[in-house]
């Protein structure tokens, strides 16, 4: 496959067009997988992915696994009429997407363990750059997609976080009730000024961090002393860094690396 993505590569070109992006994040997903067998987690995504696909985002122009969600893209019509049918039906798609994914793998005769329950999702729309190779299209890449993923981080516990210039306006009034406006700050976004946001009513929680400008946490650095035999117990290897030159090997071990093991 590596084969067939680098040939595509070499007559591939890049132009921007206008985009509808949804970030889909299986909440709780990495302490699954530390909870079953890895080919049972393996078994779970790939049977998540297939469901998503082919019952919620068969018309999205192009997908990407993101290892424990997926990042869905679609082409945004100019014309006004399709514009607001592709919006309202990528609210739709979420709000019953967020609903009914505690029960999508029940039914499945191959899942017979415990899995996730939540899903968190973030929508955005704007520009982005498409890198394709003819009909195929290969990536896509810019702000949009990172908006729609730091929308998706604050989409907790579960639930769908909008931003705010998707056009909420155009929505049907009962798509716009479930949704409450905020002020939120993004990292590499919205870290100093607020940017306005639209989350799922009683179920998204925004965190406190995300209330206020980034550059205002504070980080502290907590130092720890403790003896050789206190270190051994940690890690049965440390390195001790050396505030001089090191010497030569005929010289002395001075300068080597010291380890414990």
């Amino acid at each position: 496959m590596h084969r067939d993505f680098s040939a595509l590569l070499v007559e591939s070109t890049g132009d921007s067009e206008i985009v509808v992006v949804a970030n889909v994040d299986i909440r709780g997903f990495s302490k699954f997988s530390e909870s079953v067998e890895s080919v049972e987690a393996a078994l779970y995504i790939r049977r998540i992915y297939l469901h998503l696909i082919e019952h919620y985002f068969d018309d999205a122009t192009f997908f990407k696994p993101t290892g424990d969600g997926l990042l869905v893209v679609w082409s945004v019509p100019q014309e006004e009429t399709e514009l607001k049918k592709r919006l309202q039906k990528a609210v739709d798609t979420a709000l019953r997407l967020q609903k009914s994914f505690d029960k999508m793998t029940s039914k499945d005769p191959l899942i017979n363990f415990a899995v996730p329950q939540f899903v968190g999702i973030g929508l955005a729309r704007g520009a982005a750059c498409r890198l394709s190779a003819g009909d195929k299209i290969l990536d896509y890449s810019g702000g949009t997609l990172n908006l729609a993923s730091r929308l998706m981080d604050i989409a907790r516990p579960s639930g769908i976080v909008i931003d705010g210039a998707f056009g909420m306006e155009l929505l049907r009034a009962p798509s716009r009730a479930k949704f409450i406006e905020s002020k939120v700050y993004l990292r590499s976004v919205a870290e100093t000024e607020p940017r306005t946001v639209w989350t799922q009513t009683g179920v998204v929680e925004v965190e406190p961090r995300s209330l206020k400008p980034l550059d205002e946490i504070a980080w502290k650095t907590i130092s720890r002393s403790f003896g050789t035999l206190r270190a051994m117990e940690v890690s049965p290897r440390y390195r001790v860094v050396l505030p001089y030159a090191a010497s030569e090997p005929e010289t002395g071990d001075a300068g080597r690396e010291a380890s414990i093991a």
